[in-house]
């Protein structure tokens, strides 16, 4: 394995507009690409979909925040187990987003990841979830606090 400060970590983002229906292709990611880190937005995840189904080779951390009420959104990220990643868990304060956060662990210096969805229809509160973002990210940026 290469030494922390040399790794190199590839990392894909993409918009799913659902997870679940795309199987094929998220699959198609994980285990013929070379990325280590995958990061997904509109992920329409939810509680009955297992961690097996979406990973069924079980070769990756899944770190995932799915929409409590209605359709669509939720963010997750797909994390290849070679790579050390700690989740970092937020304040209850930014329940309402649809976020996660974790640190990458095997590089010098440690990488803070932010995966975010703004829903799109959001016109009434978009001020205050852009505020409320803005102060997470602030809060839990690596130079705001010891890592």
């Amino acid at each position: 394995m290469n030494s922390p400060c040399t790794q190199i970590v590839k990392c894909f983002l993409c918009n799913a507009r659902s997870i679940v229906n795309k199987f094929p292709e998220i699959n198609q990611l994980m285990y013929s690409m070379t990325y280590d880190i995958i990061l997904v937005t509109e992920s329409w995840l939810t509680e009955g979909i297992s961690y097996g189904l979406i990973d069924p080779c079980n070769r990756f951390t899944i770190i995932r925040r799915d929409r409590c009420s209605g359709r669509g959104g939720g963010v997750c990220a797909l994390i290849d187990k070679s790579i050390a990643v700690a989740e970092v868990v937020l304040s209850g304060d930014y329940s309402e987003l649809e976020l996660v956060v974790f640190d990458v662990l095997n590089v010098l210096p440690t990488v803070r990841m932010f995966v975010a969805y703004r829903p799109s229809n959001y016109h009434q509160n978009a001020s205050h979830y852009v505020n409320l973002l803005l102060d997470c990210v602030n809060k839990y940026s690596c130079k705001a606090e010891a890592v």
